[in-house]
Protein backbone atom coordinates (compact mmCIF):
# COMPACT_ATOMS: atom_id res chain seq x y z
CA UNK A 1 0.00 0.00 0.00
CA UNK A 2 3.00 2.17 0.61
CA UNK A 3 4.15 1.54 -2.93
CA UNK A 4 1.03 2.21 -4.07
CA UNK A 5 0.32 5.50 -2.24
CA UNK A 6 3.94 6.82 -3.69
CA UNK A 7 3.04 5.84 -7.22
CA UNK A 8 -0.35 7.79 -6.96
CA UNK A 9 1.42 10.32 -5.42
CA UNK A 10 3.60 10.91 -8.83
CA UNK A 11 0.81 10.23 -10.82
CA UNK A 12 -0.88 13.48 -9.32
CA UNK A 13 2.32 15.35 -10.07
CA UNK A 14 2.87 14.98 -13.25
CA UNK A 15 -1.03 15.79 -14.19
CA UNK A 16 -0.70 18.45 -11.96
CA UNK A 17 1.83 19.64 -13.71
CA UNK A 18 0.87 18.59 -17.02
CA UNK A 19 -2.21 20.40 -16.37
CA UNK A 20 -1.02 23.51 -15.57
CA UNK A 21 1.70 23.60 -18.41
CA UNK A 22 -1.98 22.73 -20.64
CA UNK A 23 -3.22 25.69 -19.47
CA UNK A 24 -0.65 28.46 -20.26
CA UNK A 25 -0.40 26.73 -23.56
CA UNK A 26 -4.27 27.02 -24.24
CA UNK A 27 -3.87 31.01 -23.53
CA UNK A 28 -0.75 30.64 -25.62
CA UNK A 29 -1.07 31.35 -29.69
CA UNK A 30 0.58 27.32 -30.06
CA UNK A 31 -2.28 25.21 -28.32
CA UNK A 32 -0.36 22.44 -28.29
CA UNK A 33 -1.46 19.44 -25.95
CA UNK A 34 1.08 16.98 -24.35
CA UNK A 35 3.70 15.42 -26.22
CA UNK A 36 4.11 12.01 -26.77
CA UNK A 37 6.89 11.92 -24.28
CA UNK A 38 4.40 13.02 -21.31
CA UNK A 39 1.68 10.80 -22.82
CA UNK A 40 4.15 7.53 -22.57
CA UNK A 41 5.79 8.72 -19.38
CA UNK A 42 2.04 8.77 -17.45
CA UNK A 43 1.71 5.42 -19.69
CA UNK A 44 3.99 3.56 -18.06
CA UNK A 45 3.25 4.72 -14.48
CA UNK A 46 -0.36 3.51 -14.94
CA UNK A 47 0.98 0.41 -16.13
CA UNK A 48 3.41 -0.15 -13.11
CA UNK A 49 0.28 0.75 -10.68
CA UNK A 50 -1.80 -1.91 -12.57
CA UNK A 51 1.29 -4.67 -11.93
CA UNK A 52 1.63 -3.44 -8.33
CA UNK A 53 -1.66 -3.67 -7.50
CA UNK A 54 -2.34 -7.53 -9.87
CA UNK A 55 0.54 -8.92 -8.04
CA UNK A 56 -0.34 -8.06 -4.47
CA UNK A 57 -4.50 -9.68 -5.28
CA UNK A 58 -3.68 -13.10 -5.06
CA UNK A 59 -1.56 -12.99 -1.90
CA UNK A 60 -4.44 -10.52 -0.17
CA UNK A 61 -7.05 -13.31 -1.51
CA UNK A 62 -5.05 -16.03 0.34
CA UNK A 63 -5.01 -13.97 3.75
CA UNK A 64 -8.72 -13.01 3.51
CA UNK A 65 -9.87 -16.36 2.47
CA UNK A 66 -7.80 -17.21 5.81
CA UNK A 67 -8.97 -15.10 7.91
CA UNK A 68 -12.30 -16.23 7.08
CA UNK A 69 -11.97 -19.85 7.35
CA UNK A 70 -10.44 -19.28 10.68
CA UNK A 71 -13.38 -17.32 12.06
CA UNK A 72 -15.94 -20.06 10.55
CA UNK A 73 -14.18 -22.73 12.32
CA UNK A 74 -14.26 -20.88 15.67
CA UNK A 75 -18.20 -20.45 15.08
CA UNK A 76 -18.57 -23.92 14.46
CA UNK A 77 -16.64 -24.88 17.52
CA UNK A 78 -19.20 -22.44 19.23
CA UNK A 79 -21.81 -24.12 17.72
CA UNK A 80 -20.86 -27.41 19.61
CA UNK A 81 -20.34 -25.60 22.72
CA UNK A 82 -23.93 -24.50 22.63
CA UNK A 83 -25.21 -27.96 21.55
CA UNK A 84 -23.58 -29.41 24.42
CA UNK A 85 -25.22 -26.93 27.04
CA UNK A 86 -28.47 -26.68 25.30
CA UNK A 87 -30.98 -29.42 25.01
CA UNK A 88 -30.16 -30.37 21.04
CA UNK A 89 -31.35 -34.11 20.73
CA UNK A 90 -29.47 -37.02 19.36
CA UNK A 91 -32.43 -38.30 17.67
CA UNK A 92 -32.65 -40.90 20.09
CA UNK A 93 -34.79 -39.18 23.06
CA UNK A 94 -31.37 -38.02 24.91
CA UNK A 95 -29.33 -35.30 25.19
CA UNK A 96 -25.92 -35.98 24.89
CA UNK A 97 -23.04 -33.87 24.97
CA UNK A 98 -21.72 -32.36 21.71
CA UNK A 99 -17.87 -32.03 20.43
CA UNK A 100 -15.74 -31.33 17.72
CA UNK A 101 -13.61 -34.20 16.18
CA UNK A 102 -10.27 -33.18 14.67
CA UNK A 103 -7.68 -35.50 12.83
CA UNK A 104 -5.34 -34.44 10.56
CA UNK A 105 -3.51 -37.17 10.19
CA UNK A 106 -5.74 -38.66 8.06
CA UNK A 107 -7.69 -35.67 7.04
CA UNK A 108 -6.41 -32.05 7.48
CA UNK A 109 -9.56 -30.47 4.85
CA UNK A 110 -12.12 -31.50 8.20
CA UNK A 111 -13.94 -30.94 11.06
CA UNK A 112 -16.76 -33.06 12.73
CA UNK A 113 -19.30 -31.90 14.98
CA UNK A 114 -20.88 -35.15 16.72
CA UNK A 115 -23.35 -35.59 19.54
CA UNK A 116 -21.48 -37.94 21.89
CA UNK A 117 -23.89 -40.50 22.55
CA UNK A 118 -22.33 -43.41 24.34
CA UNK A 119 -20.40 -40.48 26.26
CA UNK A 120 -17.15 -41.67 25.61
CA UNK A 121 -15.39 -38.31 24.94
CA UNK A 122 -14.78 -39.22 20.92
CA UNK A 123 -16.04 -39.48 17.68
CA UNK A 124 -17.58 -42.96 17.14
CA UNK A 125 -18.13 -43.73 13.45
CA UNK A 126 -17.93 -41.60 10.83
CA UNK A 127 -20.22 -39.12 8.83
CA UNK A 128 -20.13 -42.37 5.73
CA UNK A 129 -21.77 -44.67 8.15
CA UNK A 130 -23.73 -42.28 10.40
CA UNK A 131 -23.24 -42.94 14.15
CA UNK A 132 -22.55 -39.95 16.19
CA UNK A 133 -22.07 -37.92 13.21
CA UNK A 134 -24.24 -34.36 13.28
CA UNK A 135 -22.26 -32.86 10.27
CA UNK A 136 -19.18 -32.92 8.42
CA UNK A 137 -17.06 -29.51 7.38
CA UNK A 138 -15.07 -28.98 4.65
CA UNK A 139 -12.50 -26.18 4.68
CA UNK A 140 -12.60 -24.74 1.92
CA UNK A 141 -10.30 -23.50 -1.29
CA UNK A 142 -6.67 -23.94 -0.79
CA UNK A 143 -6.88 -24.16 2.67
CA UNK A 144 -5.99 -26.99 5.14
CA UNK A 145 -4.86 -27.74 8.47
CA UNK A 146 -1.62 -27.50 9.54
CA UNK A 147 -1.46 -29.24 12.96
CA UNK A 148 -3.76 -29.83 15.86
CA UNK A 149 -1.91 -29.73 19.53
CA UNK A 150 -2.88 -29.20 23.40
CA UNK A 151 -0.59 -26.97 25.24
CA UNK A 152 0.14 -27.11 28.92
CA UNK A 153 2.46 -24.82 30.50
CA UNK A 154 4.13 -23.49 27.53
CA UNK A 155 4.66 -27.22 26.19
CA UNK A 156 2.58 -28.28 23.41
CA UNK A 157 2.00 -31.84 22.36
CA UNK A 158 0.45 -32.94 18.85
CA UNK A 159 -2.45 -34.74 19.20
CA UNK A 160 -4.12 -37.21 15.90
CA UNK A 161 -7.07 -36.76 16.50
CA UNK A 162 -8.18 -34.47 18.97
CA UNK A 163 -12.22 -34.56 20.50
CA UNK A 164 -13.07 -31.12 22.07
CA UNK A 165 -16.57 -32.17 24.32
CA UNK A 166 -18.80 -29.83 25.83
CA UNK A 167 -20.82 -31.41 28.78
CA UNK A 168 -23.65 -30.07 29.92
CA UNK A 169 -23.90 -27.44 32.34
CA UNK A 170 -20.62 -26.56 31.95
CA UNK A 171 -18.99 -24.71 29.59
CA UNK A 172 -15.54 -25.59 29.84
CA UNK A 173 -13.90 -27.19 27.17
CA UNK A 174 -12.83 -31.03 27.48
CA UNK A 175 -9.90 -32.61 25.51
CA UNK A 176 -9.65 -36.23 24.93
CA UNK A 177 -7.12 -37.92 22.32
CA UNK A 178 -8.42 -42.00 21.68
CA UNK A 179 -8.71 -43.25 24.81
CA UNK A 180 -10.36 -42.12 28.66
CA UNK A 181 -9.03 -40.40 30.64
CA UNK A 182 -9.29 -37.08 29.03
CA UNK A 183 -6.14 -34.57 28.22
CA UNK A 184 -4.88 -32.52 31.16
CA UNK A 185 -4.43 -28.87 29.11
CA UNK A 186 -4.18 -25.08 29.30
CA UNK A 187 -6.22 -25.18 25.68
CA UNK A 188 -6.22 -26.65 22.60
CA UNK A 189 -4.82 -24.56 19.65
CA UNK A 190 -5.78 -25.44 15.51
CA UNK A 191 -3.45 -24.21 12.82
CA UNK A 192 -4.40 -23.44 9.28
CA UNK A 193 -2.38 -22.39 6.53
CA UNK A 194 -2.78 -22.06 2.93
CA UNK A 195 -1.02 -24.25 0.09
CA UNK A 196 -0.02 -21.39 -1.63
CA UNK A 197 1.41 -19.42 0.82
CA UNK A 198 2.59 -21.67 3.55
CA UNK A 199 4.13 -19.13 5.32
CA UNK A 200 0.97 -17.81 6.56
CA UNK A 201 -0.96 -19.23 9.41
CA UNK A 202 -3.68 -18.77 11.40
CA UNK A 203 -4.71 -20.34 14.95
CA UNK A 204 -8.44 -21.32 16.27
CA UNK A 205 -7.70 -21.12 20.00
CA UNK A 206 -9.83 -23.31 22.63
CA UNK A 207 -9.20 -22.60 26.07
CA UNK A 208 -10.11 -25.23 28.82
CA UNK A 209 -12.61 -22.31 30.31
CA UNK A 210 -14.46 -22.58 27.26
CA UNK A 211 -12.94 -19.89 25.64
CA UNK A 212 -13.01 -20.08 21.62
CA UNK A 213 -11.54 -17.54 19.42
CA UNK A 214 -9.47 -17.10 16.41
CA UNK A 215 -5.78 -15.41 16.09
CA UNK A 216 -4.12 -13.66 13.37
CA UNK A 217 -1.36 -11.72 14.98
CA UNK A 218 2.03 -13.49 16.14
CA UNK A 219 1.09 -16.79 15.40
CA UNK A 220 3.47 -19.10 15.68
CA UNK A 221 2.39 -22.49 13.97
CA UNK A 222 2.78 -25.64 13.12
Amino acid sequence: FLVFSSICSVVSIFFHKFFKKGLSRVSSASRRGFTALEMLVVIGIFTLVTGVVMASLPQFREKTLLDLTAQQMATIIRQAQVYGLGTRSAGTGQYPSHGINFDAGNDNKAMILFADANGDGKLTGNCSSGSECVERYVLQGSVQIASVKTCAGGVCTTRNPLHIIFKRPNPEAIFYESVIPPITADYAKICIQSTRDPSSYREIRVSNTGQIYARNNNVICP
